[in-house]
């Protein structure tokens, strides 16, 4: 804005006016207040950023119990109709389950049946209230029950989406790694695989479970091949389901990703580096001895 300037001078007859005229310019700029306002802004902003990624990975992990939910009632729906769980059921082939011509070995070293129907999948079980593996040992079924717990589910027409208990890895065909997604499921939470299994976490807890952040039925530790949980996920988990303890109770920590999931007998919930691998034991899978 233009304003007026008075010069005052001192000249041979005594002091002297003089107006002159100069342009003087006012910036405005905020004011605290503004300021105050504007910071708080940015805050409520970053905050609600926060939060949302809270919340979202609080549903990815009510998600995964939703999913275990409706597994484990398709597998009580399977059990009550077929009389056996499956995967293990040992008359899937007659019931149209399984594909014929299924060889039925039992036998340490005897390894047909294994080989065979890893690379083809489902067969029936043998109906011992186990998930035999394949791993040739005595008194057990030479194929992947695990694998085949998704197959009759499949064909049972209890599972939707894509878990088809037969498309398995390349790394090595021969053990049957299922491809979570393909073979076996796949959940929200960062890509982490669920799968099943017959196996003593703690001794003398020998029983059937479903597994999380475990890479495969065969090479169980969390690697490269899956995700494993974080702490605080695993512990969340826990919780829902059971005590919140990672070596009590129907829901267990794998023995050997303890030092990378626990300290001090807890989940290590702060650390986003931390690898946990889960056994939850339901009462349709049963198993516990």
């Amino acid at each position: 804005m233009n304003g007026a300037l008075v010069v005052i001078g001192f000249g041979p007859r005594g002091p002297t006016k003089h107006a002159a005229t100069t342009n003087v310019c006012f910036v405005s700029g905020f004011t605290l207040v503004e300021l105050s306002i504007v910071l708080l802004i940015i805050g409520f902003v970053a905050g609600g950023i926060l939060v949302g990624r809270a919340l979202v990975h609080t549903a990815e992990i009510r998600s995964v119990l939703t999913q275990l939910g409706h597994y484990d009632a398709a597998a009580m729906t399977f059990k009550n109709k077929y009389g056996g769980l499956p995967g293990d059921l040992a008359q899937a082939e007659e019931a149209g389950l399984a594909e014929a011509g299924c060889p039925d070995v039992y036998g340490y070293g005897d390894n047909e049946c294994f080989y065979a129907v890893v690379l083809r999948a489902g067969c029936s079980g043998n109906g011992n209230g186990m998930f035999d593996d394949g791993n040739g040992a005595a008194n057990y079924l030479n194929c992947p029950e695990n694998l085949n717990f998704w197959y009759h589910l499949k064909q049972a027409g209890l599972l939707d989406g894509p878990a088809d208990g037969k498309t398995v890895s390349d790394i090595n065909p021969v053990w049957g790694r299922p491809i979570f997604g393909a073979s076996a499921p796949l959940t929200r939470l960062r890509n982490v695989g669920i799968m099943v299994a017959t196996y003593t976490p703690l001794p003398p807890r020998r029983a059937n479970y479903y597994t999380l952040g475990l890479s495969d039925r065969y090479d169980i530790l969390p690697s490269a091949r899956t995700k494993a949980l974080r702490g605080h996920e695993a512990f969340t988990i826990d919780n829902k389901l059971d005590d919140g303890l990672p070596t009590t109770g129907r829901v267990l920590v794998y023995v050997l990703s303890m030092p990378q999931c626990i300290a001090a007998g807890q989940y290590r919930m702060a650390d986003e580096t931390s690898n946990c691998g889960l056994f939850i034991n339901t009462a349709v899978l049963g198993g516990q001895q």
